[in-house]
């Protein structure tokens, strides 16, 4: 039988961007048999090290192969080709940035965006350049995560429009499921805030995050209500936590990130580049008010979204962010309708994500569907 190979050794206990797309990914395929029928491939996973201490997670319901190289190690580049031939791989995916110098089978790579070729260092800009450019080009399949990345794509590898494919980051479809008062409560007692009473930014404090601007504008809000009705800013990173009214606590489990979101006045996004922006999209399909900034990659990500249940912000506009906080701790900001959550969960089912990788692998392996 053939053997799919895909390197999962992004995923994390506390998630991040290729962790949740791995997530899904794995979800999405796991839900594709169906109705007796069965795959004509067997689904192999590479996990890290970390990946032991990670008792339930969807890549469970698949076998595994531990890597020792972490991810972006150099020894990943002797380490898995070797994996590879000893699985007798028919095929590898590469679902980050990790990339090949040789491979004993082909490849399929999904690229998110070129932020580090924009924002990085020159070893980050030379690793893109010289590694992941060529290790792309001579891919079976080219993916990627949205109209905006693949339009980046094409103007960095002069490739035809039809050679690069977007398959979306997906959500759970627990995401659409509200949770109860009784469940979000005391999580929000072990963060130590109140209902409708904090802001949340599940950010880093990377550059293109621009979590700079939006402290500057709480500071600025800060200054114009009075202490006891000042909304927190919750930062998922642990910078920060020294200016007053912002409460850093660090990455936060996927298993409370969901109440933090139910129970925030507003979760808020400010970025200046994203490949997709998942986070604002995960916040309006649970229904939440969000404000996000208004670049190319949130208005397609938020494209099913009524005008007025969001609040889109120039990133770069410091007094117009400070507005947007003062607004929604005074008036609110209009959450996402059942209509428009329907739309957006329609359109990132995992299962779809599932149904996309799958019509690529049968494509590049040559096998019927």
């Amino acid at each position: 039988m053939n053997k799919i190979v895909i390197d999962a050794r992004t995923i994390a206990s506390i998630p991040h961007g290729f962790s949740r797309y791995i997530t899904r990914l794995a979800e999405g395929l796991a839900a594709l048999p169906c109705e007796g029928s069965v795959l004509p491939y067997e689904m192999i996973f590479l996990v890290g090290r970390q990946f032991r201490d990670i008792q339930h997670h969807p890549i469970r319901a698949f076998n595994t192969v531990e890597v020792g190289a972490p991810f972006l190690n150099p020894m990943e580049i002797l380490e898995i080709p070797v994996i590879l031939k000893k699985l007798r791989a028919s095929l590898y995916h590469s679902p980050t940035l990790s990339s090949l110098y040789r491979s004993p089978c082909p490849w399929v790579v999904t690229v998110h965006d070129l932020n580090h070729q924009i924002y990085g260092n020159w070893m980050q800009k030379l690793y893109y350049e010289h590694l992941l450019k060529p290790f792309f080009m001579k891919a079976k399949a080219r993916i990627t995560v949205s109209e905006f990345s693949r339009q980046e794509l094409l103007q960095w590898t002069g490739l035809s429009r039809e050679s690069i494919e977007i398959v979306y980051n997906s959500m759970s479809s627990d995401d659409s499921i509200p949770l109860t008062r009784e469940e979000i409560a005391p999580i929000l007692q072990r963060y130590g805030l109140q209902e409708r009473h904090f802001f949340l930014c599940l950010s880093n404090p990377k550059p293109h995050k621009n979590v700079g601007l939006l402290l500057e504008a709480y500071r600025s809000y800060s200054k114009t209500v009075a202490q006891e009705k000042l909304m927190p800013l919750v930062l998922s990173m642990k910078e920060f936590g020294d200016i007053p009214g912002v409460k850093s606590v660090g990455g936060i489990p996927d298993s409370d990130v969901r109440a933090l979101i139910s129970a925030s006045r507003a979760v808020v996004f400010p970025s200046l580049y994203e490949g997709f922006g998942l986070p604002p999209v995960e916040a309006a399909s649970m229904g939440a008010s969000v404000i996000v900034s208004r670049i190319a990659p949130h208005l397609e990500g938020l494209v099913d979204l009524r005008t007025d249940e969001v609040r889109w912000v120039d990133p770069q506009d410091r007094n117009e962010w400070m507005k947007a906080l003062q607004q929604a701790a005074e008036e609110g900001v209009n959450p996402v309708s059942h209509e428009s959550r329907s739309r957006l969960m329609a359109r990132f089912d995992v299962r779809r994500m599932g149904q996309d990788m799958d019509r690529i692998y049968r494509r590049v392996l040559n096998l019927n569907s």
